[in-house]
């Protein structure tokens, strides 16, 4: 990530982003299921990053970010399909979401409901 501010540049290194990116191209299918896991552990990177930064504009930038994030990461959660991907997924489960136990739950109560419909 690359913050322009009135200094030439200043360029803030975030582990958080690089691992995503490693994590989502090292497969040849991206999964659904590890979209909420991931933009969760975005907003942690970015927040902590966020009480670290050395400039004005870097901390701005960075509270913008935690926001959006934040924003997106409840929209996702409210849609069915992406927490009964991460809720059915082995690695996941209930962990990854924003509220674990709330959004979990919901998801859960979602897909008995959904199996109760086959039969």
């Amino acid at each position: 990530m690359v913050i322009k501010d009135t200094q030439p540049f200043t360029v803030v290194e975030d582990e958080g982003f690089r691992e995503a990116t490693v994590e989502l191209s090292e497969e040849k299918r991206a999964s659904g299921s590890k979209v909420i896991p991931l933009m969760n552990m975005l907003q942690c990177a970015v927040g902590s990053e966020g009480t670290n930064m050395t400039t004005v504009m870097a901390g701005k930038l960075a509270e913008n970010l935690v926001r959006w994030l934040r924003d997106t990461l409840s929209n996702l959660e409210s849609l069915s399909v992406m927490t009964m991907a991460t809720m059915l997924d082995p690695r996941f489960k209930t962990h990854g979401f924003l509220q674990p136990g709330q959004e979990a739950n919901e998801a859960a109560m979602r897909l008995k409901a959904e199996c109760g419909h086959c039969n």
